[in-house]
């Protein structure tokens, strides 16, 4: 689906608001893929948009966060140096995670089925209907995914995005 410039900007716009005003930064993406399915936009579409950028800023924190340890040797030693790799590792993990979820859809149907099944097992009446809904939506996720697998130059565009916008925060 294609938008205009004024509809990017109020997602964007919709998602740092959000971002700043909820916890730990959470209401951000959901919120903006609301707004997104309200103008028209698949929900699917907006979901695999959200993972997509959060994936080019992850790769952004370990791409700088690897430059700047290569600059600050000096200063990485002790804790600091543990905890220096700590954030590489656990910044690493969730982008492998985030890509995986873009690039393979039928471990993401799989794994939503297994949490739909034991919610079932446990009672809740609408997991039913939750998964029925969830499946339907993942469909038009692959869809998406898809067009990605088939169009790498926007993934690699995406990861370079984010790591011009994240430089701008240094």
């Amino acid at each position: 689906d294609k938008i205009t410039y004024p509809q990017a900007f109020r997602y964007v716009c919709i998602c740092q608001f959000f971002s700043a005003v909820t916890p730990s930064a959470t209401g951000g993406q959901p919120l903006e893929i609301y707004y997104m399915s309200k103008d028209g936009i698949p929900a699917a579409h907006g979901t695999i948009a959200a993972i997509l950028m959060t994936a080019g800023m992850e790769f952004a924190v370990v791409l700088l966060g690897i430059i700047g340890g290569i600059f600050h040797q000096g200063k990485l030693e002790g804790p600091m140096l543990w905890l220096y790799l700590y954030g590489i590792l656990i910044n690493s993990i969730t982008f492998m995670v985030l890509t995986i979820c873009v690039f393979w859809t039928g471990g993401v149907k799989s794994f939503l089925t297994s949490v739909f099944e034991f919610l079932q097992k446990r009672g809740i009446k609408k997991a039913e209907q939750w998964k029925t809904n969830a499946i339907s939506g993942l469909d038009r996720y692959n869809d998406c995914s898809k067009f990605i697998r088939n169009n790498m130059k926007e993934f690699r565009l995406t990861l370079l995005r984010g790591v011009i916008q994240m430089s701008f925060y240094f």
